[in-house]
């Protein structure tokens, strides 16, 4: 009995260390954040330089495209596992191996193509002997059948064929009325639903619980834009155009916004010449616990979840 309560207990010290394990993990993934870094210039070329990191560099994104070279790494405790811009050579060497096969069996194809050739034309000369056969059968078929049809039209009346005409013009003509007549219908019907729906959706915004809604719901977004916005960057941007007016009327809507870019972009003008260039420098963090935290308002709030169903709110009106 002992041993038996001595196994239990290991068990559940096992179990009880891996749910741990779990919980440790999982708070590491919440907690800790995702660090990116971006710089970005324009000096006659392009020049983008991005990492992503989480856990002191555990993980990492890399990318750099520039004007000679294109990179874009992912790396596992600093080991390169994957790059997509330049494959490992082993792939290639895979798929020259393949390309090889592909090549003996094309040629193994090319060798047996003679003999299904000369199988394809007899078969093609049989089928082409039966199709005249019945070419010849339904041309003395339709021969007989243009004779009766010669009698019996000069049997017919020539008025006949003139009357029907008009008849058809006249039904042509009350068709496209009728055709017109329930287009104009249907728009009509079609403005009316759009000006009672519009009515209907009108009335429902007015309540103060759909104002409520889209005020926690503006509130959620401007949040959501904080924690992925970065919070540190910067910019220089030197600049000018063909006029120096147009340069001048530029650097007055920079002027009209220095109290909020005053700490963050820097602004040179260039009035003697055509010039646009610049570099813009980003970092900032995201954590997961914040899109979790915003997904359970979203799913359990009530308000929001009276804003999700707001179509059927109106459809009840």
């Amino acid at each position: 009995m002992g041993v038996l309560i001595l196994i239990l207990k290991i068990i559940g010290l096992v179990l009880l260390g891996l749910l741990a394990l779990l919980v440790l993990a999982l708070l590491i993934i919440l907690f800790v954040p995702f660090r990116y870094r971006i710089h970005a210039s324009y000096y006659d070329t392009a020049d983008i330089q991005a990492t992503v990191s989480w856990l002191l560099h555990a993980i990492s994104v890399s990318l750099c495209i520039s004007k000679d070279d294109k990179k874009c790494r992912i790396k596992v405790f600093g080991i390169c596992i994957l790059d997509l811009f330049h494959p490992k050579p082993r792939k290639e060497k895979m798929r020259k191996k393949k390309s090889d096969t592909k090549k003996d069996e094309t040629k193994y194809s090319k060798q047996l193509e003679p003999t299904e050739q000369s199988s394809q034309s007899k078969k093609s000369s049989d089928a082409v002997s039966d199709i005249e056969k019945q070419n010849n059968r339904n041309n003395i078929d339709t021969a007989t059948h243009h004779d009766d049809t010669t009698l019996s039209e000069d049997d017919t009346p020539k008025d006949a064929g003139f009357f029907e005409k008009i008849i058809s013009f006249f039904t042509r003509i009350k068709e496209a009325v009728w055709s017109l007549k329930r287009k104009i219908q249907a728009v009509r019907e079609k403005q009316i639903d759009l000006q009672e729906q519009g009515r209907k959706w009108i009335t429902v915004l007015k309540r103060d619980r759909t104002k409520k809604a889209l005020s926690k719901c503006k509130d959620i977004l401007i949040k959501m834009l904080k924690t992925i916005l970065p919070r540190k960057w910067s910019a220089y941007v030197h600049f000018g155009m063909d006029d120096p007016a147009a340069t001048a009327q530029i650097l007055g809507y920079y002027w009209m916004f220095i109290g909020i870019l005053a700490n963050h972009v820097t602004c040179l003008p260039d009035f003697e010449k055509k010039v646009m260039e610049g570099e813009l420098k980003a970092k900032g963090h995201i954590r997961m616990i914040t899109f979790v935290l915003i997904g359970l308002k979203v799913l359990f709030d009530p308000d929001l979840i009276y804003l999700r169903k707001i179509k059927a709110e109106v459809d009840s009106l």
